[in-house]
């Protein structure tokens, strides 16, 4: 059984901002990064397809950034640092 077939996503090495890209596809509360740096920045790991502020909240421990929940959707800003 494959990852996708498990409502998750596989991911080796991939930029934050393609994987960003790929879970908004299947959330209606989409996730908007407000620094490039982070964008680009790798991650490994399986996440949920449908869990969009868990993949946030990974984000926000993984690289010091902090995340809000608005109208707009779920923003990340990437800390100084």
């Amino acid at each position: 059984m494959t990852a996708w077939s498990r409502g998750l996503l596989e991911c080796r090495s991939r930029a934050v901002a393609e994987v960003v890209q790929e879970l908004n596809r299947y959330n209606r509360r989409k996730i908007i990064i407000h620094s490039r740096r982070l964008g680009e920045k790798t991650i490994s790991g399986l996440f949920s397809l449908y869990d969009a502020e868990g993949f946030a909240r990974i984000l926000s421990s993984l690289f010091a950034a902090d995340f809000v929940t608005t109208a707009r959707g779920i923003e990340i800003f990437q800390n100084a640092g």
